[in-house]
Parts: C-alpha cells; structure tokens; sequence
C-alpha cells in the first residue's frame, strides 16, 4: 500500500502532465483506487504514469495506473530466468512447500524490482 505521501507524489507526476487540479479527496480516492488495485511501489506508479503520458492522449485514472504497474511487474518476470535457473542451488532435500514458499518469496522481489543476479547473491539467507 502507497502512503498519503507517496500517492500526493504519484498525482504531482499526472498533474504535471495533464494540469488538472487535485484536492483532499483526489489523494483520499486515490488511495483507496491504489490499495484496491494492489499498487504498492511508488516509483512503479509514477512509471507507468510517465508511460501513459507517453503513449496515450486520454486522461489518466486509477485504472490506467493499476494496469501499467502490472505491465511493469510482469515485463520483470518474463525476463526472469527459467525456474530452473532460478531455483538452483537450493537444499535437494527442501520440502514441496519451502520449495514453493521460497518461489514465491523470490518471484515476487523480482516482480519488485529485484534483479535476478542480486536474488542468487542473497539466495543463502533466503533458504
């Protein structure tokens, strides 16, 4: 979730593209649009703003954010490396469900922005 203050900075950003005028319930709104639509990072807001306003003409809402952060996080995990790949290196003898905790845990700081060399880096203190 998105806190007051990093949802005024995601509508500064349309503000400077379309001019339109916010107020207490456009943050409040906002917000909860943002929440609903499960938006937690900021810069991953702002950058599908910014693509908006790059590639389209209509006026931006919540929808419009929603889709381009979830564009944003899936582009991340079809450049993630096999499962495989990924899950390499992990205890063979690791239950099914701390397998698939751990592939969890992992696909979703990728989706976060995480790179995946980074990921195996830190992957010791994952397992």
């Amino acid at each position: 979730m998105l806190s007051h203050n990093e949802v005024v900075d995601v509508l500064t950003a349309i503000t400077a593209g379309d001019r339109r005028t916010v107020g207490t319930a456009d943050v409040v709104f906002w917000t909860s649009a943002l929440t609903e639509g499960r938006v937690t990072s900021k810069a991953d807001a702002i950058a599908a703003v910014v693509h908006h306003f790059a590639t389209s003409d209509r006026w931006i809402t919540p929808f419009h954010v929603i889709q381009g952060v979830r564009q944003i996080r899936d582009a991340r995990l079809d450049r993630c490396p096999p499962d495989r790949e990924l899950m390499a290196g992990l205890d063979p003898d690791m239950s099914g469900a701390e397998w698939a905790e751990h592939y969890r845990r992992w696909r979703k700081l990728i989706a976060d922005g995480m790179p995946p060399a980074q990921l195996r880096a830190i992957a010791g203190g994952l397992s």
